[in-house]
């Protein structure tokens, strides 16, 4: 199973280039709509999954993988492209879900609406 405990949460060097460039007045939406999005999609993800259906798990995973990458959500990129690339089994499902809520809820209480 990937060890997640040295990747950060949250690349905070890499989200800080991020606002320099692109601006808070339009980063910060993209962030809040992501925390408050993140577990929907991976609940997709479990649902698929669970329903047998690899192919769309995987695509999903790839998806949530490409927004965690695109927002410096750097643990939660690593824990999709696990799903995405190597087991849709219990163990990596359960880190993709408990590291996306921990995405969320860290992008919600430092960007709060």
């Amino acid at each position: 199973m990937l060890q997640t405990a040295e990747v950060p949460l949250i690349d905070e060097e890499e989200l800080a280039r991020a606002m320099e460039a692109l601006g808070e007045e339009r980063l910060v939406p993209i962030l809040q709509t992501f925390a408050a999005t993140v577990m929907d999609e991976a609940w997709e993800i479990a649902s698929a999954v669970s329903g047998r259906e690899p192919e769309r798990a995987r695509r999903l995973a790839h998806a949530i993988k490409g927004a965690a990458c695109n927002l410096c959500a750097t643990r939660l990129a690593r824990a999709a492209e696990v799903l995405e690339t190597q087991n849709l089994d219990a163990d990596a499902l359960a880190l993709l879900l408990a590291t996306a809520r921990e995405t969320g809820d860290w992008i919600a209480r430092r960007y709060p609406d």
